[in-house]
């Protein structure tokens, strides 16, 4: 198991798991079944210099590492004649984002209205 800031790694019976600490949710499976074998590795995770290292009990090394982000760029914002405020952005085509509206700030984000893409 390996908690950095912000996820929690851990070797299962089915494969590594990677779950986000803010809110438990899991963020990325790696199975570890073996299609021509037909059943599933133990392995055991470590990490250093940001790649995710699972050295599997199908006698290999496997190296994970994180792609680079692109920045989010805000453009054409504008508030309508309805009261709503209106935006685009720019990043990798095809990508999903989520965009959380509340009137107060103050509410836990689980109230918070979500808008996907």
């Amino acid at each position: 198991m390996i908690v950095t800031d912000d996820v929690l790694i851990v070797a299962g019976s089915y494969g590594v798991y990677i779950f986000r600490l803010a809110d438990g949710s899991v963020q990325q499976v790696i199975s570890s079944y073996g299609s021509g074998t037909g059943f599933y590795y133990s392995s055991t995770v470590s990490l250093a210099s940001n790649t995710l290292y699972i050295a599997s009990s199908d006698q290999n090394l496997y190296a994970y590492g994180a792609k680079p982000t692109t920045p989010v760029a805000l453009t054409n914002p504008a508030w309508l004649g309805n009261g709503t405020f209106q935006f685009s952005f720019t990043n990798i085509p095809g990508a999903t984002f989520t965009a959380l509206a509340s009137t107060n700030v103050a509410l836990p984000l689980s109230n918070w209205t979500r808008w996907a893409s």
